[in-house]
């Protein structure tokens, strides 16, 4: 675990009409074994109380900023949470999504080749009721994808590295094109 000198790692998150997941979404961000992060809530235009949680979690937690989204939709909003980055690390997270508790320890020590890598991890999809096969299906095609490196040969097929599975230097994300909608899948 890196303790003294901690890289910031910036977590870039869009959020749309997720009140009823926040909670559990920062709460699984703030409780972290990895400290130095950043959480980059940008608000995309919704009309349910997402903005007033945020606003109750910044104004508790100075690591998370909220912004508006200054355009329309979710890459507009990854990028303004992106122009908004300060981290030498840059990872993602949907509104609904949760991070086991050592997920950034892990991938930063990952990184610690250096830069020219991505730190890729495993998705668990779960639901209150009983997960469907088509989840079951995707979550075991990304993650077979995954284990046997072989991500960006279906790059192409559909989004073959989850939002909140992926970890890299700030630095090789502007070198391979950042949040540009018109290379790969959406988000």
């Amino acid at each position: 675990m890196l303790t003294s000198k901690q890289s910031l790692v910036s977590i870039i998150m869009p959020v749309k009409n997720a009140s009823a997941f926040l909670h559990q979404t920062i709460d699984s961000i703030i409780n972290q074994t990895y400290s130095n992060w950043e959480l980059i809530a940008i608000n995309d235009h919704s009309s349910d109380d997402s903005l007033e949680t945020l606003n109750i979690y910044s104004n508790k937690c100075p690591n998370i900023i909220v912004l508006k989204n200054q355009g329309n939709g979710i890459i507009d909003a990854l990028k303004t949470g992106y122009n908004n980055s300060n981290g030498q690390f840059i990872t993602r997270m949907d509104a609904d999504d949760l991070m086991s508790h050592n997920k950034l320890e892990l991938m930063v020590n990952a990184l610690k080749n250096g830069k020219g890598n991505i730190v890729t991890g495993l998705v668990k999809y779960f639901s209150e009721g009983e997960l469907g096969n088509g989840y079951k299906n995707y979550e075991k095609w990304l993650n077979g994808l995954t284990l046997s490196n072989q991500n960006y040969s279906e790059i192409y097929k559909e989004c073959s590295i989850p939002s909140p599975c992926w970890l890299v230097w700030k630095e090789d994300f502007d070198l391979c094109g950042g949040f540009n909608s018109n290379t790969y899948p959406e988000d």
